[in-house]
Order: structure tokens, then C-alpha cells, then sequence
């Protein structure tokens, strides 16, 4: 079952407290089948907050009736889907008088320290999971400027800092194949990631490159005439982004002159 972890929650209700007149409230209601990994005690900016998940109206009253009458403590209720409608004596209770629910761009925002987020990160239900789970477990650090852009993303993801600024291009991919630590960073992707990131890297692409352009920007020599290591390198490169690497769509060979990273899929 997909889990909800602590920091993620956290930083959810942190986003949440900013909002007007939400800064006081002591009781958030969210709904969600997620399954709660963290200790079910809180304590988020001087609020004690306890974390209880509830299925019936019954848990639910009964949770909100085991809450203290002090300014400060606090209710998280984790509402399953299955609950169906809550009861309006109950909802009156809960911040904003609504479940709520669990917003990744917002905790993205919270945890990169953000205050955007690049339309093809939040488009992408696999980035922006991907993104939170390496954030909540301390990979991360502050968007620079404030920017969550699609460059500092997968420097973060590949847990490649330098991409933040270079991009990479078709011979940064065969240098990379040439190197086991980081090649173990694409090979590590989830496999729904992997098809995003070959298309990131493909926005540099278009530009025909010589065999000899390629093995000195890989190599920093000139090509050996009987070197083929280069074609050994670009078949483990096929391999990972085609979807059949004997009928390459993205890698294409141009006869008698180098290759060429297609911008097209098909």
C-alpha cells in the first residue's frame, strides 16, 4: 500500500497554517487512503498534534473527544475513502469546515523551500512523487532563487547537483554509460521515471554528431579509425531509452557521419 510519510505530512500542514485564519486552527481533516508511516504524535510550531485515522463517524467523534482543551494540541484525522459523508457537527470542527486533501505540489513547496513549481513537474503525478519521496527523506535541498524548475529536479532525482545547471546531452549520456556510479543513477530511476528523463535530455537534442565530435567530448582524444567502443557504448545507451533497440526512434544513426538524439518519439 502506498505510504504517507511523517515529513510529508508535516509539511502539508505546514502549507495549510499559512493560509488566513488558519494559523489557529487545531483540527485537519484529510482524506486519504494513504497509509500512515510516522509516530502518532506531532508537534508543528508549537502545536501538539495527535494523528488518528478514522473510518466511522463514531471513531471520528470519539478521536475529536479525546482532544485536550488546551490552546495547544491538536487533531490530524486520516479519513478513509470508505467513510463516505462525514456529519456536519463533525465537518464544523475540521479547519476550513472541509476535508481536505493532500496537496504534493504544496508539500514540494514546503519541502524545496519553493514558492513555484515548473507546469511540467505539477503536470506529473510520477515526478511529483518521486520528488516528495526523495524530499522526505532528506535529498533535497532549497530550490535555487525559489524556483522549482524541471533542471533542478532531476539534478535531485539523479543525485547529480551539477545537473542543475548543464543538461545533458547525447555525449553526456555516453560518458555516463562509461561510468558505473552514475549510469547506477539512471539504471536506480523507476521505470516510469526513465521515460521521462530520456525526454527531458532529448530537449537538447537535434544536433548531428560525428563519431569524432562524440569520442572527443567523451575521451578528450581523437577517434582511433578501428575504435568501436563508441558504437558498444551508444547500443547500451539504445538499450535503456528505445522501446526496441533494433528499431531505434530516439538514437538514430546518420550513415557516414556520426548520430543524432531524435526529438521525435515516433
Amino acid at each position: 500500500m502506498p505510504t504517507l510519510a511523517q515529513e510529508q505530512l508535516k509539511a502539508q500542514l505546514r502549507q495549510w497554517r499559512t493560509r488566513p485564519r488558519w494559523d489557529e486552527e487545531r483540527v485537519f481533516a484529510i482524506r486519504t487512503d494513504l497509509d500512515y508511516q510516522g509516530q502518532p504524535d506531532l508537534e508543528l510550531e508549537g502545536l501538539k498534534l495527535r494523528v488518528a485515522t478514522c473510518q466511522s463517524d463514531l471513531e471520528a467523534r470519539e478521536r475529536l473527544g479525546e482532544l485536550g482543551g488546551g490552546d495547544g494540541e491538536g487533531l490530524v484525522l486520516l479519513v478513509r475513502s470508505g467513510h463516505g459523508t462525514i456529519g456536519e457537527d463533525i465537518r464544523c470542527q475540521f479547519a476550513g469546515r472541509q476535508l481536505q486533501s493532500l496537496d504534493p505540489r504544496e508539500v514540494l513547496k514546503e519541502i524545496y523551500h519553493a514558492t513555484s513549481v515548473d507546469p511540467r513537474i505539477a503536470g506529473s503525478p510520477v515526478l511529483l512523487e518521486a520528488l516528495v519521496n526523495r524530499g522526505v527523506n532528506g535529498g533535497a535541498g532549497a530550490a535555487p532563487g525559489g524556483a522549482l524548475d524541471i533542471d533542478f529536479a532531476w539534478s535531485v532525482l539523479l543525485r547529480m547537483p551539477e545537473m542543475a545547471d548543464h543538461r545533458p546531452d547525447l555525449t553526456d549520456l555516453l560518458a555516463w554509460s562509461r561510468t558505473p556510479s552514475k549510469w547506477a543513477s539512471i539504471e536506480a530511476l523507476d521505470e516510469k521515471l526513465k521515460p521521462q528523463f530520456f525526454l527531458w535530455a532529448a530537449e537538447r537534442a537535434g544536433r548531428v554528431l560525428t563519431r569524432d565530435q562524440i569520442m572527443e567530448a567523451v575521451r578528450g582524444r581523437e577517434l582511433d579509425a578501428f575504435d568501436r567502443s563508441i558504437d558498444v557504448h551508444m547500443g547500451r545507451i539504445r538499450a535503456a531509452i528505445e522501446v526496441d533497440a533494433k528499431n531505434p526512434k530516439r538514437i538514430l544513426t546518420v550513415r557516414g557521419v556520426g548520430y543524432v538524439f531524435a526529438r521525435q518519439q515516433d
